[in-house]
């Protein structure tokens, strides 16, 4: 399965990566599974990508119910590509780097969101 999917560009240098963001299976401060926070505020649990085998632009069976339960979290963000240098390595790298940073901060967003999601209270 991959953490990182190509899935379009703008006809220009940017391109749009489709990032798949592991989520922790542990509670938020209501005692909610933050993967089930993540579903149940409709934050997560869909993916934009085709269903297929996980090539050519598609998802795979197994990782699209990963985000549909909330195991990961789906995240697009736009990056110039073309900037990052002229051979491959330096693309790979530059796209690499884009997600572990979208990874941390993507994930501290979604949880500062959720942090209390899912209490409930009576009026006494």
């Amino acid at each position: 399965m991959a953490d990182i999917h190509i899935v379009a560009g703008d006809g220009g240098r940017g391109w749009r990566i489709v990032c798949h963001i592991p989520v922790p299976n542990t509670n938020n401060s209501s005692n909610v599974n933050w993967r089930t926070a993540v579903v149940n505020s409709g934050q997560g649990g869909s993916t934009e990508l085709p269903t297929g085998d996980g090539t050519a632009g598609t998802i795979s069976g197994a990782e699209k119910t990963q985000v549909e339960t909330g195991e990961l979290l789906e995240h697009s963000l736009s990056l110039d590509v073309e900037g990052s240098g002229a051979d491959n390595a330096s693309r790979v790298a530059a796209i690499r780097a884009a997600y572990t940073k979208a990874k941390t901060v993507v994930l501290a967003a979604a949880q500062r969101r959720l942090k209390y999601y899912g209490q409930t209270l009576s009026e006494s």
